[in-house]
């Protein structure tokens, strides 16, 4: 079921001031999927806010304000066995210059109240921009499909035409209506073996 990006991190909350201050600190987890109070730390004093390392760390873990990372191709929550088209890397000879060159996709699992819920985002590689995003409590290609779409709305979908868009070879990023949505946009389509973000990551 597809649900609105806010209900990974929705908790109930000690009093107005912190319900602010943890309603920021979940934006910042919502941009920087999978980060930890150090990044949170530095993206809330870019807005002003000066906070104690243990008061954002106290309000994470009294908000369980905390996201786990799928490892691609250890765990059940990816899918690489299947007899889909995988795609070439075509990111190995390949340096971005500018925006909608190239967007990575990935998939983050959240844990709130006991409750998994999925993270897919697509990134702008090149300033590092989450350009499209959708959570649902199901890791399915509905899921994927709507990060997607809201990519291409964010964006346009003339200036992401030839954009190269690179993740791993999951079942849910070779599936027919993916793979379909991809060329009906004029989007490239690049797959590589392991965890598309990590890897692009180290090329920076």
């Amino acid at each position: 079921m597809m649900m609105p990006v806010s209900t990974y991190y929705y908790q109930k909350k000690p009093d107005k001031n912190e319900d602010w201050l943890v309603d920021q600190m979940s934006k910042v987890i919502e941009d920087f999927p999978g980060c930890g109070y150090r990044t949170i730390n530095i993206e809330l004093r870019k807005k002003g806010l000066l906070l104690n390392h243990k008061k954002i760390q106290r309000l994470m873990r009294e908000n369980k304000l905390t996201s786990k990372r799928i490892i691609k191709f250890k765990g059940k929550t990816t899918d690489s066995v299947h007899d889909l088209k995988k795609y070439k890397n075509q990111l190995t000879q390949f340096k971005e210059t500018g925006l909608n060159q190239v967007m990575v996709g990935d998939v983050t699992q959240y844990s709130v109240n006991g409750q998994d819920y999925f993270l897919a985002t697509l990134m702008d590689r090149f300033n590092r921009e989450v350009i499209g995003k959708a959570v649902s409590d199901a890791n399915n290609t509905e899921l994927v499909l709507c990060a997607l779409d809201d990519a291409i709305k964010t964006r346009g979908a003339k200036k992401l035409s030839g954009c190269i868009h690179h993740t791993d070879s999951d079942v849910r990023y070779c599936a027919d209506k993916y793979i379909k949505r991809l060329k009906e946009n004029k989007i490239e389509i690049s797959m590589c073996k392991g965890n598309a973000y990590e890897m692009l990551m180290q090329n920076l």
